[in-house]
């Protein structure tokens, strides 16, 4: 589970950005939350975050943060030919500092990240300057220990120190050890620590998919397996969509040319009709994308990021796609879904808890900045009520992630900068 997720000087991200997914204490839809196995010491977590704000504000940047530091992690070890990465797996292109000021392009990008495997804790932190890597360290807290400190395994600065489990792996590092390079990448494909291989196993299971480029049948990963694919089509009924079955193939084109294709069975009449599948409407060809990413994250218990998960989607569609994180009956293995929306239909207080509800806005200084929903508080340091509708709050531009930002603002997040409240009338 991803427990919390900080980065800084990313992109339109220039000060610390904290994604927190650990559930604060309030009361709406608790059976949903995902329970920490040490109650005394560490929270219990959200299953969902959906992310809305305007174009530009950097919704999408917030997720490539994520993406970018996976991605630094798993490419080595896909190159060094150890194990194939995620089907469902992208990388960031052009990633860079923030540069709307003379002193952060300058400074290393940084992440942090805390999540929780079966056994134990981690806390891993990756500082990036270009493609050199200016520090780097993970720590493990095991979950039923009484020991509160995390133990240390690696730490990277100007100096590298091996805490005690690779210590006793006897790693030894190359006199010409590549800069660019990470240290957990490294460990993992060059020794067998079991603390190493615990923890990029859990970002080896991270699921990251992007819709902002269109939907290309091609890129579509579909199951070969008989129980695989009855549960893919199992959704597709569940869903409403009349898919008995389907066939991939390879086949050429005009020009010699190969192409990936795949055809879909429809039952009308007791007879059976196949098509192709770019013949169906995008929001079906969306679901043969986005249902196999789903079925692998709830399976495995994994982290599932989508871009536009919205986009060509009913919003009864993006509902029940939501709900099969939300329901502990369809996701028993703590499995969670990241994504971006523009799609207000799913913000509300009967659907989602305020604190898995983010806003995403730049400020005058063209920063982009990260808050949710149970962050506000209004003058007399009251947050937003469950009875309120939060949609049309959000289009009314009270909580400060719309279009429109010189409308400002109702309410305000304590301890941070945001864009000005607007005059009153």
């Amino acid at each position: 589970m991803l427990c919390q997720f900080s980065f800084e000087n990313f992109k339109s991200y220039r000060d610390e950005t904290v994604l927190d997914m650990q559930a604060t204490n309030i009361e709406e839809f608790s059976d949903s939350l995902l329970r920490s196995p040490n109650p005394d010491r560490f929270s219990n977590i959200l299953p969902v975050a959906a992310i809305y704000g305007p174009n530009g504000g950097g919704k999408s940047v917030l997720l490539e943060a994520f993406v970018y530091l996976v991605s630094r992690i798993m490419l080595p070890i896909r190159s060094a030919k150890v194990e194939r990465t995620n089907h469902f797996f992208f990388t960031v292109k052009n990633a860079a500092p923030f540069l709307m000021d003379d002193t952060s392009k300058k400074e290393p990008m940084r992440f942090q990240v805390y999540f929780r495997t079966e056994l134990a804790e981690f806390r891993y932190e990756l500082s990036v300057c270009g493609e050199e890597i200016a520090s780097e360290a993970l720590y493990r807290t095991k979950l039923e220990t009484k020991r509160v400190s995390p133990v240390m395994i690696f730490e990277r600065d100007r100096d590298i120190k091996l805490g005690t489990a690779m210590k006793q792996a006897n790693v030894v590092l190359p006199k010409d050890f590549n800069t660019s390079l990470p240290m957990l990448s490294f460990a993992y494909y060059s020794y067998n620590i079991s603390e190493i291989n615990e923890a990029v196993g859990w970002f080896k299971k991270c699921c990251m998919m992007n819709y902002s480029n269109g939907l290309m049948e091609s890129a579509i990963t579909l199951f070969e397996d008989q129980e695989h694919r009855e549960s893919f089509l199992s959704l597709l009924d569940r869903l409403g969509v009349p898919i008995k079955n389907y066939h991939e193939s390879e086949v050429k084109d005009a020009n010699g040319n190969t192409h990936h294709r795949i055809d879909t069975a429809h039952e009308v009449n007791g007879k059976t009709y196949t098509l192709p599948l770019h013949s169906e409407s995008q929001g079906t060809v969306k679901l043969f994308s986005l249902l196999p990413l789903a079925i692998v994250a709830l399976e495995a218990g994994s982290v599932a990021i989508v871009d536009e998960l919205d986009a060509k989607l009913h919003p009864q569609l993006l509902r029940a796609i939501i709900r099969l994180f939300t329901n502990p009956e369809t996701n028993p293995n703590h499995a969670q879904l990241i994504f971006v929306s523009q799609d207000v239909s799913t913000m509300r207080s009967e659907f989602l808890r305020r604190d898995e509800i983010w806003f995403v806005a730049r400020d005058d200084e063209s920063v982009s900045r990260l808050w949710s929903l149970y962050d506000l508080q209004d003058a007399r340091g009251e947050r937003v009520k469950t009875t309120v509708a939060y949609d049309k709050q959000y289009l009314e531009g009270r909580y400060g992630a719309d279009p429109y930002l010189k409308q400002m603002m109702d309410w305000r997040v304590p301890n941070a900068k945001m864009p000005e409240k607007a005059e009153e009338e």
